[in-house]
Order: C-alpha cells, then structure tokens, then sequence
C-alpha cells in the first residue's frame, strides 16, 4: 500500500511540475518584456534556471547516495526552493521595472532551477525502491503522466491568455 501510495504521489508530482513548467515557460518572455528586461535577459534567465538544475542534480544524488538512500530530506529541500524560486518570481512585480525586478526574476528562475532538479529523484527512487521487472512500468507511466502534463500546461495557458490583467 505505501508503495502505491508512493507511486500515485509521484504521478501527481509529475503532473503538476509539467503542467507548472509548461504554462510559465511560454509567458516568461512577456513578463520579462513587460517588467523592462530584454530578449538577452530573457535568454540567460532562462538558461540560467536550467543551469542551476543541472548543477544542483548531481548534489542530490550525493545526498540521497550519502544518506542511505533517504528520499524525505532532499525532496524536502527541493520543495522548498521551488516554492521559494516561485514566490521571488512572483514578487518581482513589486520592483521597479528594469534591472531590480529583472534581477528578482533571474534570482527567481535560479532557485526554482535548483527546486525543479529534484524531479530526478522520482526517477532515482524507482530504480531503488521498485522490483526490477516493475521498473519500466512504473518509467513509462512517470514519462506519460510528464507528457500530459505538458499538453496541460498549454491548454490552461490559452484559457487564461486572454484575461486582462
């Protein structure tokens, strides 16, 4: 039963990270625009969060390999900088427009990076956690469950598109 559990957390998880990732990344450009920034800030704010993922992934396999294979701290650790990344990201509205509320979005888009590699646990988990001949199962739901995310993602994006804010 907590296996399962487990497993219907991680869908969730999956689900809502695509969508989330899926429905910024195509208003980031605007928000960028509209808060005085470039198409280069844009550029590097958004290489910079995939930076600091990538980074931050090989630290999370550290941790999880250190720690006897613990997942509760790092996903920990994780949601909270997303969750922190996010609310920056959401607060540089309250900046001047230009370089400080760029900067708030860049420091935003940089922690939400460092959160959003977390996702590798899910991955990591299953090849310790699950028997074997289980294994591509459970990746192939966790690929599809990330794909409908991502058709999500758009779809709740056109419906909002359209609100006057």
């Amino acid at each position: 039963k907590s296996l399962f559990t487990s497993i219907i957390l991680l869908v969730m998880i999956n689900i809502i990270d695509s969508i989330t990732n899926s429905a910024v990344g195509p208003s980031l450009i605007f928000y960028v625009m509209d808060m005085g920034g470039t198409k280069e800030q844009y550029g590097m704010i958004m290489s910079a969060s995939y930076l600091s993922g990538m980074l931050m992934m090989s630290f999370y396999g550290a941790w999880v390999d250190g720690n006897g294979n613990k997942y509760k701290a790092p996903y920990a650790a994780a949601f909270t900088m997303g969750i922190i990344g996010s609310f920056i990201y959401f607060l540089a509205i309250i900046f001047p427009k230009g370089k400080f509320a760029i900067g708030a979005i860049l420091v935003g888009r940089l922690i939400t990076g460092l959160g959003a590699s977390g996702r590798t646990l899910a991955y990591s988990w299953v090849a310790t956690a699950i028997p074997r001949g289980d294994q591509r199962t459970i990746l192939t739901i966790m690929s599809m469950t990330r794909s409908f995310g991502m058709i999500l993602g758009p779809l709740l994006n056109a419906l909002v598109a359209e609100i006057n804010t």
